[in-house]
This record gives C-alpha cells, sequence and structure tokens, in this order.
C-alpha cells in the first residue's frame, strides 16, 4: 500500500493504534477513554551518541495490517532510506495484554521516543506519576503532578486505573504545565537487534493490590491536602521535647506555611523513650513523658494551632510499652505480653472492653489535647500478632482485620468526621 493513504489503523479488543504516514507520528487509544497516547513519534535517532537520521530520509512508506486470533497487528515498512538503516520497520501487536511496538533495526541504533499522555479527566489534580513494577506493598507516587525517574506509569485516582509503560530500559515521564498533561520520553538502547516497548492499562490497580475497596480522597474535606510539615522522629528522634518541637513551629510559620507545609508532627517519642519495648513507670498511652513536655500535650498543641499549624500526634494504641491503669485493671484484654520494638503489652483489638472502653478512652484524649490529625502506627506488628495467637482473642470467629476494621470504626466514632486519620504502610484498612 502507497503513502497515498494518510493514516494506518488496527484495532483488537479495547485497544487500537492510528499511524500517520505522512506526519510519521501515532496515536493510541483504550475503550471508554478514547485517545490515551497522541503525537508519538521517533523524535531521534543516535548511532553511537552521534545523531544518525530521521525518519523524512526515507523515500517510501507502506503498511499491512492482518489479523490473527489472539491479536492484530500494523506493521510500518521504510524503505529507501539512508545508510545507516536502508530498511525500517515498526510492528505494532494489540491483544488483550496491551499494545506492543517492535522496531528491526541495527543493534547499535538508539531511538528515542516522545508523545503525550491523555490519562484523567483532570491531569493536574487527579493524575500521578507512579512506579507499578517496584517490589512491596505500596505505590510510589508524589501528591500532584511530580514525577520520579522511577515512574513507569500513570495512576487515574478517580478511576483507579492506571497507563504503564513496560519492556523499555529507560522511560521518564514529565507534567507538561502549559498542555496541563504528561509527556513521556524514552529510550530503546540496547544490543539487540529487535527492540521496542509496550503499553497496557491496569484497571482496579489500588483495589487488586491492597484488597480493599477503592475509594478517592474526598478533596474537599477538612483537609483538602495530605499533611506536610516537621515532624518530630525524622529530625530529632529520640531528641524531641517540648523546646525543639515549638522552636520549629515558629520557623516553619516563618518560612514555610506559605508553601503548603502546615502541620507540626509529634512522633512517638512522646511516651516512648527507646526501642526495648518496656516503658517507665507513669509514661504511658495516657501520661505523655514529663521530662520532654514538661506543661503536657495539650500546651503543644494549643501553641502549635496558635502559630498556624495543625497540630498531629503519633499514636500506637493497640499497645503499650508499661502496664497502665486500663492494663492493670482488665488484664484478660491483654492478648500477648511481648517486648518488641514499639511495646510489650499487645491488646486484643476484638475485646468489648478495648472497643468500648480503651478507644472511648485513649482515642479520646486527642481532641481534648487539641491534636486535629493523627498517625496510628504498630498496626502490622500487631496484625502479626493477632493471627499468631487468633485463638485467644475473645472473638476469634472474626478475622483479624475484621476485628481491625470494628476497632477504626470506634476510633472514628469517638474522634469525629472532621479529623484525619491515616496509618503506615501494612495493613490495608481504610476508615
Amino acid at each position: 500500500m502507497s503513502a497515498a493513504i494518510a493514516t494506518a489503523y488496527a484495532n483488537y479488543k479495547k485497544f487500537a493504534v492510528r499511524y500517520d504516514l505522512s506526519e510519521n507520528t501515532f496515536c493510541c487509544y483504550y475503550a471508554s477513554r478514547g485517545r490515551i497516547i497522541e503525537d508519538a513519534r521517533i523524535a531521534d535517532v543516535f548511532l553511537h551518541g552521534k545523531k544518525a537520521f530521521d525518519l523524512k530520509d526515507y523515500h517510501k512508506i507502506q503498511y499491512r495490517w492482518w489479523e490473527e486470533m489472539d491479536s492484530t497487528k500494523l506493521s510500518i515498512y521504510y524503505e529507501d532510506g539512508p545508510d545507516e538503516q536502508p530498511t525500517l520497520s515498526l510492528d505494532f501487536r494489540l491483544d488483550l495484554a496491551g499494545i506492543h511496538l517492535r522496531m528491526d533495526c541495527r543493534g547499535d541504533l538508539d531511538f528515542h521516543f516522545t508523545g503525550r499522555l491523555l490519562w484523567g479527566e483532570d491531569m493536574e489534580h487527579d493524575t500521578f506519576a507512579v512506579c507499578l513494577n517496584r517490589d512491596g506493598q505500596d505505590l510510589r507516587s508524589a501528591y500532584g503532578p511530580a514525577t520520579s525517574t522511577v515512574d513507569n506509569a500513570l495512576f487515574d485516582r478517580k478511576k483507579d486505573a492506571a497507563l504503564e509503560f513496560y519492556g523499555v530500559p529507560t522511560v521518564q515521564l514529565n507534567y507538561v504545565w502549559g498542555e496541563k498533561a504528561y509527556r513521556f520520553a524514552l529510550t530503546t538502547e540496547g544490543n539487540d537487534y529487535v527492540r521496542g516497548f509496550a503499553i497496557r492499562v491496569h484497571t482496579q490497580v489500588y483495589e487488586r493490590r491492597f484488597g480493599v475497596s477503592f475509594r478517592p480522597i474526598n478533596k474537599k474535606n477538612t483537609f483538602p491536602t495530605p499533611p506536610a510539615g516537621w515532624m518530630t522522629w525524622y529530625a530529632v528522634q529520640f531528641d524531641a521535647n517540648e523546646m525543639t518541637v515549638l522552636e520549629n513551629a515558629k520557623w516553619q510559620t516563618a518560612h514555610l506555611l506559605n508553601f503548603g507545609a502546615n502541620v507540626l508532627w509529634v512522633d512517638w517519642e512522646w511516651f516512648h523513650g527507646n526501642f526495648s519495648g518496656k516503658g517507665e513507670a507513669d509514661i504511658d498511652t495516657f501520661h505523655p513523658d514529663p521530662r520532654r513536655y514538661p506543661n503536657g500535650l495539650k500546651h503543644v498543641a494549643d501553641e502549635i494551632e496558635m502559630l498556624g499549624l495543625i497540630p498531629a500526634l503519633w499514636v500506637g494504641f493497640t499497645n503499650d510499652p508499661t502496664e497502665n491503669d486500663f492494663i492493670r485493671k482488665n488484664p484478660d484484654v491483654v492478648l500477648i505480653q511481648k517486648p518488641s520494638w514499639c511495646g510489650q503489652y499487645f491488646l486484643d483489638v476484638s475485646h468489648p472492653k478495648y472497643l468500648e472502653e480503651y478507644i472511648t478512652s485513649a482515642f479520646g484524649q486527642l481532641p481534648n489535647w487539641g491534636f486535629k490529625a493523627l498517625k496510628w502506627d504498630c498496626l502490622p506488628l500487631t496484625l502479626q500478632y493477632l493471627d499468631r495467637y487468633h485463638d485467644s482473642m475473645a472473638n476469634p470467629e472474626l478475622t483479624s482485620e475484621e476485628a481491625f476494621r470494628s476497632a477504626f470504626l470506634a476510633a472514628r466514632k469517638v474522634v469525629g468526621s472532621d479529623f484525619i486519620c491515616f496509618h503506615v504502610p501494612g495493613i490495608t484498612i481504610a476508615i
């Protein structure tokens, strides 16, 4: 087929590709989303670090389309070209997995591709660059249109869906403010005769990865952006105290508040002094360390708020390093006494007294102290103990995560709907 026909097109199930034979560009489509990649092209071709040629150097272009049982293929043939690569073919294969592009070319040629990505209705606010091919139960992502060199996909938070590049050694995603869209740049460097890359779409990304029903954050709530600011642990660790906290709060207000750093975080050292898991008398969940915080946590929270910041507090209310008053009066609520990094008295979160009394007392302190946000830590380790000693729980018919969810809902009821609550990775329950 000669170049008199302006475009070549192929479709398979949800994927489609259109190649502009006159402009040497292509677009990719996905059902229900329409165009997801546009103006994609070979931007440069290098040979041993020097530019080799352009596609316009070829004098003839043809294409071939054919259908197979499980895919559709579209090949673009460039002929009568430069000495470095007299002929060049770009072969698109569309199947259930995605769109695959491979090229037959010299092994020492390095092709640079660029293009514009369309993924999400509002890419400035609802689409995030993420890394999907890393190990572990997390999604590395920035809040907002920022990118990292490890990112290989775009995540649409409203649809819980991602567009991923794979099969290529180098891909760089960048948000272009003027276009309000992301662009990609990738190279096919290597020594293989056949090379290329592929794209695929992932649905139910968060739900499948973490095993929970997905719901995007409500940006119209009390906290429209995630907490950002100074925290004690990653700055001074066990050297944290009232004076250090308030000095940094004043500096943050003066220098960082206008840039969005509106939270100051008191971490776990408010009632922990080391990693032994064993606490000191009268320093526990209900009694902050008086040496570090002589005026109490309410004074600290009030001072932070007067400076225009949101006071946040670390909590680990499934265990305690010290036998506090509640534990002494209710030893049956203790699931296991086992010194670990965060404490030694691990509580049975399915126990009625834990749900009705302990949570009410522990979480009820936070609004009274003046804190507006919390991080609930120690959950992964507690979950391990709930599994290991499950038959010792007050209600072993509940799964460990079901028991945790009941505890989370009880805590939410105590602190109220305007209190931001989140937890560290490792347990996949949201409230």
